[in-house]
C-alpha cells in the first residue's frame, strides 16, 4: 500500500498479514489503530509520512521491525509495548531529546 494517498493508520484485521509497508503515504496519525489485532504482523513500514506523533501504534505483540523514518516525530511517547522489536529505524525526524526513552527489550538496531 505504499505511494498512494493515505492519510490515517487504521486497522487491518487480516490474519496472515506479515509485513504491512504503508511508505510515502501523506499519513499523519495513527490514534484510531489497533494494533493488537495485527498479530502475525512482523514488519511495519511506516516511512515519508507524516507521523508527529507514536499515539496508537503500541500492542503489536510480535512486531520485529519498525520503520519510521523521514516523517514528523518529536517524541517516542506512546512507542512501548514492543517486547520483540529488534529494529527501530527514526532517521530524519524531527527528535531533539530523548523525553521519553520507552523499554525496548529485544532491540538489536
Amino acid at each position: 500500500m505504499s505511494d498512494n494517498q493515505l492519510r490515517e493508520l487504521s486497522d487491518f484485521p487480516q490474519q496472515r498479514l506479515v509485513n504491512v509497508n504503508l511508505t510515502n503515504n501523506k499519513i499523519d496519525r495513527c490514534d484510531e489503530f489497533n494494533g493488537s489485532i495485527c498479530k502475525s504482523v512482523l514488519n511495519l513500514n511506516l516511512n515519508k509520512n507524516r507521523l508527529i506523533d507514536l499515539t496508537g501504534l503500541s500492542c503489536m505483540p510480535n512486531l520485529l521491525t519498525l520503520d519510521l523514518s523521514e516523517n514528523k516525530i518529536t517524541s517516542l511517547k506512546g512507542l512501548c509495548d514492543f517486547p520483540t522489536l529488534q529494529t527501530l529505524k527514526l532517521n530524519f525526524n524531527q527528535i531533539v531529546e530523548f523525553d521519553v526513552v520507552p523499554e525496548l527489550p529485544a532491540l538489536q538496531n
